[in-house]
């Protein structure tokens, strides 16, 4: 108000402009408000799922957008399966040693593609083993959730030889578990590739931990990092 008044009284003609130009910016932000509340409405959404609910699709100021997915089902989720525009998506969470707990929620940031907007929830998976969804859906992450498991089973074997040696505290016992974790199964394809890149991880977060903290608790530190995969096996 105090630069409106000082524009007002001493320079008329700038002050017109302001005015202009704050009820451009008004027009503009109630219409960017109306788009953004009716984004859902304007994109057609199908769910073959009756577990996941779709909240909200919100646009961001980058080109993306956000998807709101609510578990509405009675057991914890760590993982879906969808189509959004012309790409497949699958988010796998059991990595990260969480879920989705029944009423919680998920946010999915996503390009947007103005010329395919449609998005679709193919499938939902949750931490006892089980998925639901589109039938052929189900039965290819069935299939992909088996051999991934079967993968991370043969690292707890790794793991266990390196926690029964006598170099389990040495920086070598951690170069001997990259090794291995490479090369779980070439066979394998795809699902050894993301186990052996996930476990990778691992290991890199224990030389960093061994670089600040020394390799005292080393040993200790294999045996969180067993646990974890054994809890991840049990929920695929």
């Amino acid at each position: 108000m105090t630069i409106r008044r000082r524009l007002g009284y001493k320079y008329p003609l700038l002050a017109s402009v302001f005015v202009l130009l704050c009820l451009r910016a008004l027009i503009i932000a109630g219409t960017s408000s109306s788009q953004s509340s009716r984004t859902k409405s304007d994109i057609k959404i199908v769910n073959k799922t009756t577990t996941l609910e779709v909240l909200s699709v919100k646009p961001t100021d980058h080109n993306t957008q956000v998807v709101s997915l609510k578990n509405i089902s009675s057991k914890a989720l760590n993982g879906y399966a969808g189509v959004v525009g012309n790409s497949r998506i699958t988010v796998d969470i059991s990595s990260g040693d969480r879920v989705i707990a029944p009423g919680q929620t998920d946010e999915l940031e996503i390009p947007i593609d103005p010329s395919h907007p449609n998005i679709t929830i193919l499938a939902a998976m949750f931490a006892d083993g089980s998925i639901e969804g589109d039938e052929a859906v189900v039965a290819e992450l069935t299939e992909w959730r088996l051999s991934l498991k079967k993968q991370l089973s043969r690292s707890l074997s790794v793991l266990d030889a390196i926690l029964e040696s006598s170099d389990v505290d040495a920086e070598k016992a951690l170069d001997s578990l990259e090794s291995q974790f490479s090369s779980l199964d070439p066979d394998s394809g795809t699902e050894s590739r993301i186990a052996g890149d996930t476990l990778n991880t691992e290991v890199q977060i224990l030389r960093e931990k061994r670089q600040r903290q020394g390799p005292h608790m080393q040993r200790q530190r294999l045996l969180e990092l067993k646990a974890r995969i054994e809890r991840r096996v049990a929920s695929l």
